[in-house]
């Protein structure tokens, strides 16, 4: 029996997109091909906010969305949240460290110091 050699990583990348082109070329647009995607992912949340479809349709739409943007917006936190930790722990510092605020610049002179400057007075 002979061993096939698999093709490097590029190779198969490149044969991966040229097919993803090709599958959106024969389907006419990107939207099109995503679209059972997104109707099944959207169909999830829809099931989540009324599992017994007992809701009218236009509400169980609406909750479906506000469901979908939860989940987007938990998705982002995570991702904030795993990147702040990452960025502390490549700067030395732990969660229980809370990240410094720089040290602001003095100002060189007061506020009436710079009026008086500039034959402002504050009364007048």
């Amino acid at each position: 029996m002979t061993s096939r050699r698999l093709p490097d990583e590029t190779t198969r990348r490149l044969v991966a997109r040229a097919g993803g082109y090709g599958r959106v070329i024969a389907a006419g647009s990107p939207s099109e091909v995503s679209a059972p995607a997104r109707a099944a992912f959207l169909a999830k949340f829809e099931r989540e906010v009324d599992p017994n479809g007992v809701l009218d349709e236009a509400t169980r739409a609406a909750l479906a969305k506000s469901a979908l943007r939860q989940q987007m917006t938990r998705v982002s936190l995570a991702r904030v949240t795993k990147s702040r930790r990452r960025r502390e722990a490549a700067a030395g510092r732990t969660a229980e460290q809370p990240e410094q605020a720089p040290e602001q610049e003095k100002p060189s002179m007061t506020w009436q110091e710079f009026l008086a400057n500039r034959g402002l007075t504050g009364g007048e």
